[in-house]
């Protein structure tokens, strides 16, 4: 068996990297992100029927999270990175007027995982991952511009 000649292997390690690349940066903002969360964000509690949707707990309790919080108007955007296992994120939303709540569980790399809707004493509902894309997206974009804390 004849192994690939240093030209060859270099061309190999630089297609490698160029495929790489790109996922590492799209990602590296999230990894910031959650670093400054585990630094400096406040101690949380996700609610316990969040936790349960979510599969973050396998019974109904809170989740205690180290989050980020945003508030823009009635509108609060909360980034939470559960204490017990930072692997698990969970990007919310809260319009405070209307009592609408969105929860999106993601990977470390940015990969949306389950998505929940509920109201204000609500049943939550779990959205597809086609309802769920177009809030996900959004939410991914404006935490992607924020700077850790």
């Amino acid at each position: 068996m004849r192994l690939p000649d240093k030209q060859t292997r270099a061309w190999a390690a630089l297609a490698c990297l160029l495929l790489i690349a790109p996922v590492s940066a799209e990602t590296s903002w999230l990894r910031d992100l959650t670093d400054g969360a585990l630094r400096q964000g406040l101690d949380a509690k996700l609610p316990p029927h969040l936790s349960a949707v979510l599969g973050l707990e396998a019974h109904e309790q809170s989740t205690p999270v180290r989050q980020i919080v945003a508030r823009l108007d009635h509108q609060v955007r909360t980034f939470n990175v559960c204490s017990s296992n930072h692997q698990k994120l969970v990007i919310m939303t809260v319009n405070e007027q209307t009592q609408a709540v969105t929860a999106y569980l993601l990977s470390p790399g940015g990969k949306l995982r389950k998505a929940v809707s509920y109201s204000a004493g609500g049943a939550p509902q779990e959205l597809s991952l086609v309802e769920a894309r177009s809030g996900f997206s959004r939410e991914l974009q404006y935490w992607s511009r924020r700077s850790p804390p």
